[in-house]
């Protein structure tokens, strides 16, 4: 929803044409390589690729970039590159809430420098409600209910209301307790790799 709605700002601006089933296959360069002069533009059905001309190029494309092989490919060389492995565990519950216990469809807390965990709550229908909690850097968090709403009620913000949080969801803040809606937690943790450049 989020894409679609920037994408539709951003192509309302006059001098904005966006190329839907083409891919960037290649840099193009200067004679002596000096100078980036633009991309050669592949479209998804095979038909002939063409040049674009730029001043400035973005690779936008996040770890999927292929500016490293295209540098390479020009000699230029790869950029040095730093790998960093971040573990992150989470553990997902679903439940089932009471009608209008929550008053927000999602919440999302993210990770902050200090506070290595973070959670969301996202509400679907026929009141059940998915719960998670995550923890990175090796942070684990535990895989019970009621040490799941402890565990995320450390990463709310300051002022965060109560109404929205996890709070909501404990027996002891409300006077009932919402159970799993199907047996049980989902636990997961993985090694994911990010490399900057």
């Amino acid at each position: 929803m989020l894409e679609a709605a920037i994408r539709r700002r951003v192509e309302a601006f006059e001098n904005v044409h966006i190329l839907d089933g083409t891919e960037v296959a290649e840099l193009t360069v200067t004679a002596d390589h000096r100078r980036v002069t633009g991309v050669t533009v592949a479209s998804d059905d095979g038909a002939a690729s063409h040049h674009l001309g730029a001043d400035l190029i973005v690779d936008a494309m996040g770890r999927s970039a292929h500016t490293p092989a295209f540098l390479e490919k020009l000699g230029y060389g790869r950029p040095e590159e730093l790998h960093v492995k971040t573990r992150t565990c989470y553990v997902s519950q679903p439940l089932k809430i009471k009608p209008n216990s929550l008053h927000e469809l999602i919440v999302n807390i993210h990770p902050a420098p200090g506070r290595p965990a973070g959670m969301f709550l996202t509400t679907n229908e026929n009141d059940t409600a998915i719960f998670t909690v995550f923890g990175i850097g090796g942070n684990e968090p535990p895989a019970d209910l009621r040490a799941m709403i402890a565990y995320a009620e450390k990463t709310l913000p300051l002022g965060f209301s109560t109404q929205c949080g996890p709070q909501s969801l404990s027996g002891t803040r409300t006077g009932t307790e919402s159970p799993p809606a199907n047996g049980g937690a989902t636990t997961k943790c993985a090694d994911f790799p990010m490399a900057c450049w």
